[in-house]
């Protein structure tokens, strides 16, 4: 990413931000549409997940320049052992991208995509984890690792 992308993407965060709980309803919405498997794995309230995954996102968007230069890892929710399927990692991909444009309207235009998109596979490992807080585990072997190779 250039550093002109790491910045779009961050100023973007920012203008989302005060609209974190519709925001996330909107994410949750569309990722059930696009992977409505994953609704029966989520267990609690919404807003609860919505609140956890905009905080960690938050993190994730404030050290994307560190990220993208290979100076910082990720920072990842607990539990290394949890799995998921590898389509998990395009569904939440595609919501992100979905409610983003949604939120942003006009503002998200085709370079804004590109920004947020390379963002998204530079943190998608972290971010999908901060999605399934309250998953619960999955043995089906086709996890992060597995999406990674795959990509």
């Amino acid at each position: 990413m250039t550093p002109e992308q790491v910045s779009a993407v961050q100023t973007s965060w920012k203008q989302v931000l005060p609209y974190a709980q519709s925001t996330s309803e909107l994410f949750y919405h569309k990722l059930f549409d696009l992977d409505p498997a994953l609704r029966q794995r989520f267990h609690g309230n919404l807003k609860h997940h919505g609140r956890a995954l905009f905080e960690h996102l938050s993190r994730l968007i404030t050290h994307l320049d560190g990220i993208n230069s290979g100076q910082d890892t990720p920072p990842t929710a607990p539990d290394d052992e949890f799995t998921l399927r590898g389509q998990t990692y395009d569904s939440i991909g595609a919501a992100l991208l979905w409610t983003l444009r949604a939120a942003l309207g006009e503002r998200f235009d085709a370079a804004l995509a590109h920004a947020w998109t390379s963002a998204y596979t530079r943190i998608a490992p972290a971010l999908v984890q901060a999605c399934r807080p309250e998953l619960t585990n999955s043995d089906d072997g086709n996890g992060p690792e597995s999406a990674r190779s795959s990509a």
